[in-house]
């Protein structure tokens, strides 16, 4: 991007691993700003918008009996998180991992 400027405001929200100095916060959005845009990192690794403990609490309160978790190029699911082991309502767990 040559010759191209952004101007914005500063988000509201910036959370950081400052030993290695990498965007990082575990369950909520490591950059959020006013207006409700936001981005998931973990440890400097950019995460899904709909982290997967956001997916699980939404899942929990709203007695889904349905899941998908969607992998990317960015994040790949790695093991079945044990909470999903708790959810009483949920019937079928898919994992579309790209």
């Amino acid at each position: 991007m040559k010759n191209t400027c952004l101007i914005c405001d500063r988000p509201e929200k910036l959370s950081f691993d400052f030993q290695n100095n990498r965007l990082n916060a575990k369950g909520e959005p490591a950059i959020e700003y006013s207006d409700g845009w936001a981005q998931y990192y973990y440890f400097g690794e950019k995460l899904p918008d709909k982290t997967i403990e956001t997916q699980i609490q939404d899942c929990q309160e709203k007695q889904l009996r349905e899941l998908t978790f969607n992998g990317s190029d960015d994040y790949q699911l790695q093991e079945i998180p044990p909470e999903i082991f708790k959810l009483e309502h949920l019937k079928k767990l898919n994992l579309n991992n790209k």
